[in-house]
C-alpha cells in the first residue's frame, strides 16, 4: 500500500511538473504573439508624438542639466588632484519639432523641397575644439593606471566615476542610467520584425521604386551615404527627399511604424515593471541632484 502511495505521489509530482512547463511553453507563446495595435492614426510628422517609455527616459533639457553638472562634479574632482580641466560647453539640442520629430525621418514636404535629408542651420552644433589632456590627467579622470596622483587616492572609476556616483545619490544602485532607452531600442528591432510593419515597408518602397529610387525601408535615404556625403544639398537628394515623403503619406508607413513600436514598448513595460519603476528613481535623483549644482 505505502508503494502504491509512492508511486502514485512520484506520478503527481511528474504530472504537477509537466503542468508547470506546459503553463510555461503557453505563456511564452502569448509573449511571441505580434500585440494588438488598436486605431493607426494616419501620419507623416512625428514632432508631436511620445512614446511610452519616454516617461522612463530624461527629456533634452534634463540630460543636458544632468551632463553639465555631471561635469562639473568631475572638474571639481580634477582639481583636488591639481588638474584644471574646464567642461566643454553644453546646451540643449536645438530641434526644429518635439523630440521624436525625426525619429521616422522627416515628416514634411517643404523642408524635404529645401534641406533634403539635411539639418537645418539652426539645428547645427559648433564643432567644440577638445582640450589637450596629459596622460597623468586622463588617469585620474578614467582611474586606469596608476592608483594615486599627487599623494591622494583616486577614487574608483576616477573622477567620471565619482561624478557619476554623485549624480545618481539617493537614487537606487542601476547599472544603465538610460535603461529605458536601451528597452525602447530593443522593441524597435522587435518591431521591425512584425509582418504588419513589414508589409507597409514593402509599400512605401514599391511606392519609392514607382518613383525611380531603390530602398528597402525609409531609414535607408538618410544613410545613404553616396546620396548626402556633402555639405550642400543636391538636386538628387531633394528629388529622393521629396518622394520620401509621399510615399510615408499615401502609404501611411509611419502611421503603422508608430503604432508598432507604441505596442512593443507597452509589452516591454509589462515584462519589466519593477526594473523601470528604478530607472524612474534614478532619474528623478539625477534631476534632483543636477538642480543642486
Amino acid at each position: 500500500m505505502k508503494r502504491s502511495l509512492a508511486k502514485s505521489a512520484g506520478v503527481l509530482i511528474v504530472l504537477l511538473a509537466l503542468a508547470a512547463c506546459s503553463d510555461k511553453d503557453s505563456s511564452a507563446g502569448d509573449a511571441s504573439k505580434e500585440p494588438d495595435l488598436g486605431a493607426i492614426a494616419q501620419r507623416v510628422a512625428t514632432d508631436d508624438v511620445a512614446f511610452p517609455l519616454d516617461a522612463y527616459r530624461l527629456t533634452d533639457e534634463q540630460r543636458t542639466s544632468v551632463a553639465r553638472a555631471r561635469a562639473g562634479l568631475a572638474a571639481s574632482c580634477m582639481k583636488r588632484f591639481g588638474f584644471d580641466i574646464q567642461p566643454p560647453p553644453m546646451s540643449t539640442p536645438s530641434r526644429v519639432g518635439g523630440p521624436n520629430s525625426r525619429v521616422y525621418g522627416i515628416g514634411s514636404l517643404e523642408r524635404a523641397q529645401t534641406y533634403g535629408f539635411h539639418l537645418m542651420e539652426s539645428e547645427k552644433k559648433e564643432p567644440h575644439k577638445q582640450e589637450e589632456v596629459s596622460p597623468a590627467a586622463v588617469s585620474v579622470m578614467t582611474g586606469k593606471g596608476q592608483a594615486s596622483s599627487n599623494g591622494q587616492e583616486i577614487p574608483e572609476g576616477g573622477c567620471l566615476g565619482e561624478a557619476a556616483r554623485l549624480i545618481r545619490k539617493g537614487g537606487p544602485a542601476v547599472a544603465d542610467d538610460d535603461y529605458a532607452g536601451a528597452l525602447a531600442l530593443e522593441a524597435s528591432q522587435r518591431a521591425k520584425k512584425d509582418s504588419r510593419l513589414l508589409k507597409a515597408f514593402s509599400d512605401w518602397s514599391a511606392c519609392m521604386r514607382d518613383r525611380g529610387f531603390n530602398y528597402r525601408n525609409p531609414s535607408d535615404p538618410e544613410n545613404d551615404r553616396a546620396l548626402i556625403a556633402g555639405a550642400e544639398v543636391t538636386g538628387q537628394e531633394i528629388s529622393v527627399a521629396v518622394a520620401d515623403v509621399e510615399c510615408k503619406k499615401t502609404t501611411n508607413v509611419v502611421g503603422v511604424w508608430f503604432a508598432v513600436d507604441t505596442a512593443y514598448q507597452k509589452q516591454a513595460m509589462e515584462q519589466h515593471a519593477s526594473e523601470l519603476q528604478k530607472a524612474k528613481e534614478t532619474i528623478d535623483a539625477m534631476v534632483r541632484n543636477a538642480g543642486g549644482q
